[in-house]
């Protein structure tokens, strides 16, 4: 599992449930993966993962929907 998205989790006081966080840190994995990011210091990982963790806290809990709609908005900004 991902130490970012706990990491993240623990400072926003933010819960879920341990599947939750599984699909959460499964998500993050793919999206870096997809983004071509192994360094998880580099700033774009943090980014992800906060996306990732406020498009759950919004309601989706689809790991490839979180990956894809994280990776659309990273890109986006670029």
């Amino acid at each position: 599992m991902s130490d970012v998205i706990h990491t993240l989790l623990e400072r926003g006081n933010v819960w879920f449930e341990p599947e939750d966080i599984a699909q959460l840190a499964a998500s993050l994995e793919s999206a870096l993966a997809d983004l071509g990011i192994k360094d998880r210091n580099d700033p774009t990982t943090t980014l992800v993962a906060k996306l990732i963790i406020q498009l759950a806290k919004d309601g989706d809990r689809n790991p490839m929907s979180l990956a894809k709609r994280a990776i659309e908005i990273v890109r986006a900004s670029t």
